[in-house]
């Protein structure tokens, strides 16, 4: 028994310090790498502890900021266990803002948090993050849940785009709805999507202390589906990130019930009525008789053309 003892206090010492080190260690890499990036990330305050299983930091008042867009979040929670460093839950409280070129938008969730796995080699390169917000809102639209999944693609060099990093992303939104809507007759909307995006550099921990969140170079939308009150849309495509940050590059739209969809934008009220007239002459000049379309859409020049003769207004912009 003694000896059992002896084994139970050395290794109670031996985790102990272990912790001690690696908090210290956690608070020193923060410290130092807020000082390197004060222009883009701002801290109201932060801690680090979890003695004597993990390691936490919370935060309050966070501020990150790049040259097109400026996130708040009031308060976040970044907790590993000990024993595991590179694999992180993440928290983050409401309510948010979110401003990307000029236009903000306001998020709100019962609940927000993700699963983020580093691997543990080299420069801690990201493996793959899960996330998940219970009843989210953003500027009017609501749903009943949205997840998201990103994870690494091994060996995702691409030399023809000079890619470094290659990284499959999807998600989906569960009955998402305008609080603006006003007909009992429209229900919500299921949302899907599946793509794998090209950066110029990995997202890991070189990336994440500098500061400067790498924009996408390519999209490879393999499909996009929403499913809205009895009309359908399905899009896939292959799309370049202009310097600008604009999407350029054609995609293939299927769409089911023409009537429908047309009265769902109308009454969504999510572009201007003239825009809507625009695609509902397009879209019937090109129709089959079961009311279905397939359609080509194409980005270029920051605009959205629909068939290649309509323009129905500017094309995404990533910030």
């Amino acid at each position: 028994m003694k000896r059992l003892m002896t084994v139970v206090v050395l290794f109670a010492g031996l985790w102990a310090g272990y912790w001690w080190f690696g908090i210290t260690q956690l608070r020193s890499a923060v410290t130092q790498g807020l000082a390197q990036i004060p222009d883009r990330v701002t801290l109201g305050d932060w801690s680090a502890q979890g003695f004597p299983s993990r390691f936490d930091i919370d935060i309050r008042e966070a501020q990150l900021r790049g040259p097109n867009w400026q996130w708040d979040v009031p308060q976040a929670e970044i907790m590993a266990m000990a024993w595991a460093p590179t694999r992180l839950i993440v928290w983050a409280g409401v309510p948010q803002t979110l401003s990307v070129y000029g236009q903000t938008f306001e998020i709100n969730a019962q609940d927000m948090r993700a699963n983020v796995d580093f691997a543990a080699r080299g420069s801690l390169p990201l493996e793959k993050v899960i996330a998940v917000m219970e009843a989210p809102q953003v500027s009017g639209l609501v749903a009943d849940q949205a997840r998201l999944a990103l994870q690494s693609i091994p060996d995702g060099a691409d030399e023809t785009t000079q890619a470094s990093a290659r990284y499959r992303i999807g998600g989906a939104l569960t009955n998402v709805r305008s609080e603006s809507l006003t007909s009992d007759a429209v229900t919500p909307a299921n949302v899907a999507w599946d793509a794998q995006i090209a950066l110029p550099a990995p997202i890991d921990r070189v990336m994440l202390q500098s500061g400067v969140l790498p924009r996408a170079q390519s999209i490879d939308l393999t499909k996009l589906t929403i499913d809205w009150a009895g009309a359908s849309v399905a899009a896939s495509g292959q799309l370049t990130v202009l310097p600008s940050g604009y999407l350029d590059g054609p995609v293939d739209l299927e769409l089911q019930n023409i009537d429908q969809v047309i009265a769902l934008l109308r009454e969504s009220n999510i572009m201007p009525a003239s825009q809507i007239d625009l695609i509902d002459r397009a879209l019937r000049a090109i129709g089959r008789g079961d009311g279905s379309v397939s359609v080509p859409l194409r980005f270029a020049g920051g605009q959205t053309m629909l068939a290649g003769l309509f323009r129905i207004g500017p094309a995404p912009r990533l910030p």
